[in-house]
């Protein structure tokens, strides 16, 4: 609830059709006719948001919400990490999952990217914080949504690349300290390499 009201709405994607304004306007008008009062925005963005690496376009977002708020409705705004732009999977292949058979999964899906990677932790950092300084006090920007699809969209959802190998053995060797004891946890009989 906000201000004594229900949100009431959902996802909203205009990225897809910025070069139709129309569109827009009709979109608020059925939303006010519906009784929508808050969308969430951004979500599968990037590519919109920075089409080249470090290269900013905000601009079509700030109309967005500008507009959004004329009509009093309400913004989720959203990190963009779950639909990756082109130029980051090209440039840096080491962002994308890697699957148990090591074959790296292709671009283009959602939620393709490796949680380790420091390359993408930095080029998601950087497009979030650039978000935030942007956005983050705007009247109607209410909330901040990171994923609602943790873990991804693959049949195991975990990347099997050498950071993600390299951080799960630290997080064994933190939790059970030494080989004996992990083997007794799982009962198991692993050897030291």
């Amino acid at each position: 609830m906000l201000g004594g009201r229900i949100l009431y709405g959902g996802d909203y994607n205009p990225d897809q059709w910025l070069e139709h304004p129309e569109v827009l306007e009709q979109d608020v008008r059925l939303m006010k006719e519906s009784k929508v009062n808050c969308v969430s925005l951004g979500i599968f963005a990037w590519a919109a948001l920075e089409p080249e690496e470090g290269v900013y376009q905000m601009d079509w977002l700030d109309r967005l919400i500008t507009r959004m708020e004329e009509e009093d409705i309400q913004i989720i705004l959203a990190t963009p990490s779950a639909a990756m732009p082109h130029w980051l999977t090209q440039r840096y292949p080491e962002v994308m999952q890697v699957q148990a058979d090591g074959r790296r999964n292709l671009p283009g899906k959602r939620h393709n990217f490796c949680y380790t990677s420091p390359v993408m932790r930095e080029k998601t950092k950087a497009i979030d914080r650039e978000l935030s300084r942007r956005f983050g006090r705007r009247k109607n920007v209410i909330l901040w949504h990171i994923s609602n699809e943790l873990g991804g969209n693959f049949a195991d959802s975990v990347c099997h690349c050498e950071y993600c190998q390299a951080a799960f053995r630290k997080w064994l060797k933190k939790k059970y300290g030494t080989l004996q004891n992990l083997n007794q946890a799982w009962w198991n009989y692993f050897l030291e390499p």
